[in-house]
């Protein structure tokens, strides 16, 4: 009986140990300081891991090339090593200063036909205000370490961060549209019309691929350079075209809503223009923090917005004024009128640059590929 009695509570001693040892395996346990897995897994999490533990090796061998590997999981303070704090101006300089933004400028003169004037008012209210949120967004990224979209879970939960994720993905898939599409419209011009639009898409949606897939630093390598040419190229086309930039309300008043609708009309005509100005500019609010993410937590979070917003603003604003007073050309020169109505943007581009001949070409591909700095974010 003393036996016995000295036997159970130490078979109850081995099976609490057991399960007490039972759960801690069932936990989450920590293998390195990326990366967790669940030590209760199926034959098809094993087929996972191995399929992962392949990918991880692969990256590792490209240490040396900085290649991120982390994916949306939170940045832990310890490994936010970034101190280039000009990176977040410099990524959003890159990125605007593409084919896209040139567009909407003109799209005040050319769709809603407003004056030149009233289409540079619009153009800098709508920005000056569309840059604020993307700005503050832009703070969380050093505050958090989290992702822009990873906010949403906090106010959503899980399914409806979901939903909101969604609708994000469809807005960054169209912008992307649009920017292969505006720069496969400017290759075709290269090659002549010889080049089928589809083809000039693919060629700029494969090379938009390459960046992204290696991470945040050649992100921000890229888009630190990126823009430099960019400039230069677009100060060529302003130089080139300035003799034919016009105010259109004195020079054709039939072309104008002004002149020929009513005021009301002329309201709703801004009003529509500034919604797409707008759009354009406060859709970077859904991906603003994820640039920053690297920066240490205690980062200066004013610094941060006014780095973002500046560069911002110093991007967009220049590059809209200058589509809508390219536009206006097509009022005093035929040739880049016809242009425009043939081959769109990439056809005015083409016309405006043609006094310089052969080297057109070069500047074209420039404003094509400039694309690639958009869509990568």
């Amino acid at each position: 009986m003393q036996n016995n009695h000295r036997i159970e509570p130490m078979s109850t001693d081995i099976s609490s140990t057991f399960n007490q040892s039972e759960i801690q395996l069932n936990y989450i346990r920590t293998i390195d300081d990326n990366h967790k897995i669940n030590t209760n897994v199926s034959l098809s999490d094993v087929k996972y891991n191995s399929i992962t533990n392949y990918f991880q090796k692969n990256f590792n061998k490209c240490h040396c090339l900085h290649v991120e590997k982390r994916g949306i999981e939170r940045i832990l303070p310890e490994e936010r090593t970034d101190l280039r704090i000009m990176n977040t101006a410099m990524i959003w300089v890159g990125a605007n200063m593409i084919i896209p933004t040139f567009t909407v400028g003109m799209l005040g003169p050319a769709v809603f036909k407003l004056d030149l004037y009233t289409s540079f008012v619009t153009i800098i209210i709508v920005n000056l205000l569309a840059f604020i949120p993307v700005g503050i967004m832009a703070c969380f990224g050093p505050a958090s370490g989290l992702r822009t979209m990873i906010f949403s879970r906090y106010s959503w939960g899980y399914y409806g961060a979901s939903i909101v994720s969604t609708l994000n993905i469809i807005v960054a898939l169209g912008w992307a549209a649009v920017s292969s599409i505006t720069g496969a419209q400017t290759l075709r011009v290269v090659f002549d019309d010889l080049l089928p639009v589809a083809v000039g898409i693919v060629i700029t949606s494969v090379v938009s691929m390459i960046v992204p897939f290696v991470g945040y630093n050649w992100i921000h390598i890229y888009e630190r350079y990126a823009w430099i040419p960019i400039v230069i190229a677009y100060c060529i086309l302003a130089g080139i075209g300035a003799k034919y930039f016009t105010h259109s309300q004195t020079v054709f008043p039939n072309e104008t809503i002004s002149n020929n609708g009513s005021h009301h009309q002329k309201i709703i005509y801004i009003m529509n223009f500034g919604a797409i100005c707008l759009g354009g500019s406060i859709g970077w609010s859904s991906f603003a923090a994820d640039y920053n993410t690297y920066f240490p937590q205690d980062t200066n979070q004013l610094k941060i917005f006014l780095l973002t917003y500046i560069g911002n603003i110093i991007s967009v604003i220049p590059l809209e004024l200058l589509g809508a007073a390219v536009y206006t050309g097509t009022y005093r020169n035929s040739k880049r009128a016809d242009a425009y109505k043939n081959d769109n943007v990439g056809g005015l581009l083409g016309a405006s640059l043609s006094p310089l001949g052969g080297f057109r070409k070069f500047l074209l591909i420039l404003f094509a590929l400039s694309t690639v700095a958009c869509n990568i974010p």
